[in-house]
């Protein structure tokens, strides 16, 4: 999400939106707009939303929640504007550790976690694909409805699938040791966590 007044370009608000989306495609989740304009009742200048369905809990997997309200912000080192507000993608983040924190210090382990999870998808090579080509398509369009988004990063993971395996074969490796990372590098370890009642949203990120 980024908020109103930005001094942020559009190019640069385009880089973030979509790295919150990119993170909710690669953790399974289903998006339903991709927005970098902003609109009136909004009161931000760009934001995704995604089904409360989506990413493995009725409500909202809040670590996943927590990883995508980083990514927005995190996705903008890739960009050379000037950095865009983003106060509400961590107060997003910080629902997301209370709901399951229960003391400060599993707070402070639990925040320290989710931030190197989500440098490091930011950093993967899938990501990077991923982020270019969203940000591609919504400066070149505008907004974006879910199924709009999920096609370019579709295409853009099974060309990235297509060259990873490429690379493989012409490095002599054995594909089973080198398959292209799965959706969000999905199998890292997670702690365990007991949910509070209600979720951390899936809208204005």
């Amino acid at each position: 999400m980024t908020d109103p007044g930005t001094t942020g370009s559009y190019s640069r608000v385009a880089v973030h939106e979509a790295g919150h989306a990119a993170a909710v495609f690669l953790q399974g989740g289903t998006l339903t707009y991709v927005n970098t304009t902003g609109h009136p009742s909004s009161q931000v200048n760009g934001f995704i939303s995604y089904s409360e369905h989506s990413m493995g809990c009725v409500a909202c997997d809040p670590i996943a929640s927590a990883i995508v309200a980083l990514a927005g912000p995190a996705a903008e080192i890739y960009s050379d504007d000037a950095p865009v507000s983003n106060d509400g993608d961590e107060q997003r983040f910080r629902r997301c550790i209370g709901q399951m924190a229960h003391t400060a210090l599993e707070a402070s382990a639990l925040e320290t976690w989710l931030r190197i999870r989500t440098r490091d998808l930011i950093a993967s090579r899938k990501f990077r694909v991923l982020l270019e080509a969203l940000v591609t398509v919504l400066l070149e369009q505008g907004d974006l409805d879910g199924d709009e988004a999920t096609a370019v990063l579709e295409r853009a993971e099974r060309e990235f699938d297509h060259a990873e395996r490429g690379r493989s074969a012409f490095l002599g490796a054995d594909p089973a040791d080198t398959a292209p990372l799965a959706r969000e590098e999905q199998s890292a370890k997670r702690p365990a966590y007991t949910p509070a009642p209600g979720g951390c949203g899936a809208r204005g990120s």
